[in-house]
């Protein structure tokens, strides 16, 4: 899967390595999985040569933002980081999910990029806004030039979430990203991202939702809660992806 508003830019690659791809192997270590990426595999279906860089955050579900500026060759992983963000060219930002949101920034006028992973604390907690701020801090980038893609998640039809969480959501955003149906809660995170991007100066004809359920399309893409995965980290994850050319 590809962004029709980031596949406009042909100095940038990404996409979105689902179900199909079997490109990713993992390994255990100290009761952790760590991915081993198929370097052939990912060169045939993405153009991810072998001598570019791929960097991945430890994923806990922070909002905590990391600045991408190493050249070690390989793949890189920054622990307890749930967003990155680089101008380096030849270099890839990856984050996994199965369920959460997968994010993808991109200005084209100061070529930065961003990944970042975002669950419902990463929304609560702003880890987008944080990528924003990063991106304007650091490379004098303007909010109206950023363009974002959200990859698929589980959406708002099969997002059964408890009363604590709601409450939360309804205090920060509003009544409107909650659903009721059969007397079970339903929670739009998608909705609830979009409202803080825009918020936060993002421009709304800039925000590129693929609008894809983890749940409802699971035979193309994992899903924690289809499949029982909790707990398991990294393993049997989408990963989503993106570089800058050279």
């Amino acid at each position: 899967m590809r962004s029709k508003l980031l596949a406009a830019y042909k100095n940038l690659n990404h996409g979105v390595i689902g179900r199909k791809y079997k490109i990713v192997d993992y390994q255990l270590v100290k009761e952790d999985f760590l991915p081993i990426f198929r370097r052939r595999g990912l060169n045939k279906f993405f153009a991810i040569k072998r001598t570019d860089l791929i960097f991945y955050g430890g994923q806990q579900h922070t909002n905590r933002v990391a600045l991408v500026k190493t050249k070690k060759r390989g793949q890189l992983a920054f622990p307890r980081t749930d967003a990155l963000v680089t101008n380096q060219k030849n270099s890839y930002l990856f984050v996994y999910t199965a369920d959460c949101l997968p994010l993808l920034f991109y200005s084209p006028q100061r070529e930065v990029i961003a990944a970042a992973h975002a669950g419902y604390r990463g929304v609560l907690n702003g880890v987008a806004e944080r990528v924003v701020k990063m991106m304007v801090s650091k490379f004098q980038v303007n909010k109206r030039d950023i363009n974002i893609f959200v990859g698929p998640a589980i959406l708002s039809c099969h997002y059964n979430i408890g009363r604590n969480v709601e409450k939360l959501f309804i205090k920060k955003f509003g009544r409107s990203v909650i659903k009721r149906k059969s007397g079970e809660i339903y929670l739009d995170l998608e909705k609830s991202l979009k409202i803080q991007l825009i918020k936060c100066g993002i421009l709304p004809e800039k925000i590129d939702f693929s609008h894809v359920c983890t749940v409802c399309r699971n035979q193309d893409y994992y899903s924690a809660r289809k499949e029982g995965l909790f707990g398991k980290s990294r393993f049997d994850s989408n990963w989503t992806f993106i570089g800058l050319k050279q």
